[in-house]
């Protein structure tokens, strides 16, 4: 398995439409191939346990903001090479990735890749 993963920090104002475009690039991505799209909200008030920091202790939060998740999973690394010019060309993604920043700061998103190192056929450890 192989993912891509993104962080946004999305203000209070935004959250109805950050959900709206979220809904709809999912089935489009699902639609192409990706094996999962799921976005979480993510509780900027828990606690670190354990020894561990907070979310919010190292990602900073301007005044009105909450914070989502989202993986979105392919069978491998060459499935995902191979969808991802499709989706980066897709009329509608780009509609929606216009939506997405009139409402956040694009340099504000962490985007990451990673492959799976347990679960599934892949082992990521190199």
């Amino acid at each position: 398995m192989y993912a891509t993963g993104y962080i946004f920090r999305i203000p209070l104002e935004h959250v109805e439409e950050f959900v709206s475009i979220q809904k709809a690039a999912r089935a489009i991505y699902l639609n192409y191939g990706a094996k999962r799209d799921e976005v979480y909200r993510i509780l900027t008030d828990s606690e670190p346990r354990y020894g561990s920091l907070a979310l919010t202790d190292i990602l900073p939060l301007d005044n009105g903001e909450t914070v989502f998740f989202e993986i979105v999973t392919f069978a491998d690394k060459e499935e995902y090479d191979k969808l991802t010019p499709a989706l980066d060309n897709d009329e509608e993604v780009n509609r929606l990735f216009q939506r997405l920043t009139a409402i956040v700061d694009i340099q504000r998103i962490i985007r990451f890749e990673m492959p799976a190192i347990s679960g599934g056929d892949t082992d990521g450890i190199s």
